[in-house]
């Protein structure tokens, strides 16, 4: 069984992981905007017949100091025989500085290297003499994040903010209180990937939008199929693609959940992504923070055979009756859209196995 201790450790490091992904796309996409607006034909720069990298290192060393009083950055400075290291640290917390990215400027003899440490491998690099290109995309770079996009950087700071409060005191609290309702149930804190059974110990195992948290469903399902006896069976449920593979689009003013392609397109006009495996963040009205990954039926299917079940039944949600008399709007919404799909599976006793 895990412990407190391991459970918190767990839970650090997905919390770590959750937004380190998140940071990654916020830079990426702006490095790429970026990187696609500034190409060799917007300009063109003088540079000095004799330019040497203490030329460039020196040229650095006094726009990041301006960049730095302008923004109020951390920049610091790194001499090695061969090269020289500019971080850039920023900050995302006036008081409390725990969240923190890091900008590298690599100045080499030949080229300069962009990256952001410690998210995403290699950014850019660039010739020795691009180097105004490089400040020219800095300065462009630091006037979106505290300037022109600051709404995108208020929102990834919001965004960071959750995903850290609502790691903050999970504990095995939850289990007193479900022991309290369910005393003659035992209870356990465990990693759905190494749970804590002997082999073929349980008739049925039952998840309910757990599974689609879980990145690696092969091995969890080689894991379920091996604490379930002979012809146990395996009841679950997860995301439906219809609800959480779509993408939002603005018509005439309203916005839409959208899956489909624009008619009489080149065929790039695609909308949505049904048929893929993808990561997914979502941040709910209650701020919970959930890293999910959505698939459609067929990959389910895919891989329960490819585990030794046999899928005995498939349902997709559907709102009942009751429902209206609640909540119309969530019913006329999820009547005809699936938000769910169950799966009901029976172990096969392969050979083997």
């Amino acid at each position: 069984m895990i412990s407190e201790c391991e459970l918190n450790t767990i839970l650090k490091r997905e919390k770590t992981e959750l937004i380190n992904h998140i940071h990654t796309t916020y830079w990426n996409d702006l490095f790429k905007a970026l990187f696609k607006k500034h190409t060799y034909q917007f300009g063109y720069f003088l540079v000095p017949v004799n330019l040497n990298v203490q030329d460039v290192t020196e040229y650095f060393r006094k726009f990041l100091s301006e960049l730095s009083f302008k923004y109020l950055i951390t920049v610091s400075e790194t001499i090695a025989p061969k090269r020289t290291e500019f971080k850039i640290k920023i900050s995302y917390y006036q008081k409390k500085k725990s969240q923190v990215d890091e900008l590298l400027i690599v100045i080499c003899t030949k080229d300069i290297t962009l990256r952001i440490f410690s998210y995403a491998p290699l950014l850019k690099q660039f010739m020795l003499e691009e180097y105004i290109l490089v400040g020219n995309l800095l300065s462009e770079l630091f006037d979106d994040v505290f300037n022109r996009l600051k709404d995108n950087f208020d929102e990834l700071v919001s965004i960071t903010k959750r995903i850290e409060d609502c790691s903050k005191n999970v504990t095995s609290k939850s289990i007193e209180i479900a022991k309290k309702y369910y005393s003659a149930c035992e209870f356990y804190i465990a990693n759905m990937l190494e749970l804590p059974f002997q082999d073929n110990e349980f008739d049925f195992v039952y998840s309910s939008l757990a599974i689609t948290h879980v990145e690696d469903k092969d091995k969890l399902f080689k894991e379920i199929y091996r604490v379930l006896d002979k012809n146990g069976e395996l009841l679950f449920s997860v995301g439906h693609p219809m609800r959480f593979a779509n993408r939002k689009v603005k018509i005439n003013n309203d916005l839409y959940n959208v899956i489909g392609f624009e008619s009489g397109s080149d065929g790039k006009g695609i909308i949505g992504n049904y048929m893929s495996y993808t990561k997914q963040i979502n941040v709910f009205p209650n701020n919970e923070v959930l890293e999910e990954f959505i698939a459609p039926p067929s990959y389910y299917f895919e891989k329960l055979l490819n585990n030794g079940f046999m899928v005995e039944n498939f349902k997709e949600s559907r709102c009942i009756e009751e429902c209206k008399e609640i909540d119309e709007l969530y019913y006329n919404r999820f009547q005809e859209i699936p938000q769910f799909m169950g799966f009901l599976a029976k172990k096969l006793i392969l050979n083997n196995k």
